[in-house]
C-alpha cells in the first residue's frame, strides 16, 4: 500500500474513490466513446442547412426619401 489512496484505488480497479483532497470517478473508455458519438449525432440532427444562408436586402445607392 502506498501513501496515495487514489493510486491504490486505481491499482485495485475501483471505479470511484475519494480522500481529503477530493474524489474521482473512473470511466470506461468505451463508454466515453459511445457518449461522444451520441452527443455528436444529437448535435448533427439540430443543424438546419437553410440557417447557413443569410438573407439581406440590397438597396441601390441614391437619394433617400
Amino acid at each position: 500500500m502506498s501513501a496515495d489512496p487514489i493510486q491504490d484505488a486505481l491499482d485495485a480497479g475501483i471505479k470511484r474513490a475519494s480522500d481529503d483532497s477530493g474524489s474521482f470517478e473512473n470511466y470506461d473508455l468505451d463508454d466515453l466513446i459511445e457518449a461522444d458519438r451520441y452527443l455528436r449525432s444529437k448535435a448533427a440532427e439540430g443543424i438546419n442547412p437553410f440557417n447557413a444562408v443569410k438573407k439581406s436586402k440590397i438597396v441601390p445607392p441614391g437619394p433617400v426619401q
